[in-house]
């Protein structure tokens, strides 16, 4: 079948409420078409709405594969790398962040920028107890002009 008859149908089966079938047409459609980042991000959207946020990842790095700065794609990134826990969210994070277009956005990604800002705040502060923390031992031990060294270390890296 054609991509866009699969797309077609994909949004018959959305509209029906067969979310199941409808990730399954728009994964063909996105396999006969795999240079088009936005049938990837369709694919992801659906697999994050029937529970499936690893699929959903897995779908996004196809679609960052082939544009990897859209800014939509790195915040749902973010957005499941946090719902999965997992230890690289903040830095996705801060990835999306970096990324966000200049003017006004629609309300409902105002409020998924404020929790990925509020999140990578959350991992800058823990990073940074981790850094001072492993640089203690060391800092005790320095001289002055040493302590001052990693201080600016420190200041850069974070």
């Amino acid at each position: 079948m054609e991509s866009a008859a699969l797309v077609s149908d994909a949004e018959r089966a959305i509209a029906s409420g067969d979310l199941r079938r409808a990730v399954e047409l728009l994964t063909g459609a996105a396999a006969a078409r795999p240079e088009d980042p936005s049938l990837w991000l369709k694919v992801a959207s659906l697999h994050r709405a029937t529970g499936s946020p690893q699929a959903a990842l897995d779908a996004l790095h196809r679609g960052l594969a082939l544009t990897p700065l859209d800014f939509t794609m790195l915040l749902m990134k973010a957005s499941l790398l946090q719902k999965l826990e997992h230890p690289d969210a903040g830095q996705a994070w801060g990835h999306a962040l970096a990324q966000k277009p200049g003017g006004p956005l629609p309300p409902q990604i105002d409020a998924v920028i404020a929790e990925g800002e509020r999140h990578r705040a959350a991992w800058v502060d823990a990073r940074e107890k981790k850094l001072k923390a492993a640089t203690a031992p060391a800092e005790e031990m320095a001289a002055d002009d040493e302590r001052k060294r990693i201080e600016r270390f420190r200041n850069n890296v974070i």
